[in-house]
């Protein structure tokens, strides 16, 4: 991923998700809803409507930063759950990453 600025608006988030069994791309391409969970830094979280990058039998989601998403620096956690119909919930691992200041933050 390339360096995160605070304030950066089109940042691309994408999250595999994972078969826990055989460790290769899960085909989600039936579940009903998408997210992805942002952990901001202070300790508070930012939940977005995640999309499939292609069909979603390769498993990938994806969220496009808004104006005011990326709001604070310093190490963000995101994280995806993917909801069928049935009820069911499949979350993803956990990754960090950081956003950067800028010289007028």
């Amino acid at each position: 991923m390339a360096d995160i600025h605070v304030g950066d608006v089109g940042t691309d988030f994408q999250i595999t998700v994972l078969d826990s069994q055989t460790n290769l791309p899960k085909d989600i391409s039936s579940s009903s809803q998408r997210q992805i969970v942002f952990g901001l830094p202070d300790g508070t979280s930012l939940t977005k409507t995640a999309t499939f990058v292609n069909t979603g039998t390769d498993g990938l989601i994806r969220y496009v930063g808004h104006s005011g998403d990326l709001s604070q620096a310093g190490t963000w956690k995101i994280q995806g759950i993917i909801f069928y119909s049935s009820g069911a919930e499949l979350h993803t691992d956990v990754a960090k990453f950081k956003v950067k200041p800028n010289i007028a933050d």
